[in-house]
């Protein structure tokens, strides 16, 4: 618990540093996110598995700005440590509306592998995980994910920690905050990259007679990124569903 209460008390240090420098202009944006994954469970606690995930604005009104395929593996390390290691592959459409409308796609390569911590808390768990990116950017205005493959890139490091609450033997509430730094690349991006606050209810459903398991959940996540403007920043305001098999 040491550990944890260190590592919480550096997050704050680290964003309210940046978030209290000076005055910011925060640019306010809606969206709502849906998910849904599929996965093989093991005996041994490792598994394989696949995720998909859209996100649409809905303020002010864009087109779909992602489309992400997500290839997985996790492997048990003990009853409190978990590896996992991955591949987003993004879809990145430009901003567009009516008026302006999308005139070309950002492709993206995202291997990655986090260590997640997982400890029994009061009423409850605490995780605490660290999440290493290397996001690799295709060359502008290439026709398919193969072209032109990681021209750009950004090493990105992302540190989470997040507090489940078992409210009945389904249903569990989940809370958390994610802190994203940019920590090498050539694409002239800062070191801070976003932070994000979530929180949300999942409900699991069993089926009678075996291990299979389908989970529901919707909450809601706070994200705060630079524009790319000196002090000014997105704040999205994100609903978040998703539907989830386990087998």
């Amino acid at each position: 618990m040491v550990l944890c209460r260190i590592f919480l008390f550096s997050l704050f240090i680290m964003f309210s540093a940046s978030a209290l420098a000076q005055e910011k202009v925060n640019i306010h944006q809606t969206l709502i996110w849906y998910g849904g994954s599929i996965t093989r469970q093991f005996e041994n606690g490792n598994a394989v598995g696949l995720k998909i995930e859209r996100r649409d604005f809905t303020f002010p009104g864009r087109k779909q700005q992602l489309v992400l395929p997500n290839i997985y593996a996790s492997k048990k390390l003990s009853n409190h440590w978990k590896l996992d290691v991955g591949i987003w592959i993004f879809t990145i459409y430009q901003p567009g509306n009516q008026a302006f409308p999308v005139r070309n796609k950002q492709y993206e390569w995202r291997p990655y592998f986090t260590l997640d911590y997982k400890q029994p808390v009061k009423r409850g768990f605490l995780n605490v995980a660290v999440k290493s990116e290397y996001r690799g950017f295709n060359a502008a205005g290439v026709e398919s994910h193969f072209e032109g493959a990681f021209e750009t890139y950004v090493v990105r490091e992302r540190f989470l920690v997040r507090y489940t609450y078992p409210i009945t033997s389904n249903l569990a509430a989940r809370a958390g905050e994610e802190l994203l730094l940019n920590v090498a690349g050539n694409r002239g991006l800062g070191t801070f990259d976003q932070n994000r606050l979530m929180t949300d209810m999942v409900y699991s459903l069993e089926f009678k007679g075996s291990k299979d398991q389908l989970k529901l959940h919707a909450g809601y996540l706070h994200w705060y990124q630079p524009t790319g403007i000196i002090n000014t920043y997105f704040s999205h305001h994100i609903i978040t569903t998703g539907v989830d098999f386990v087998f």
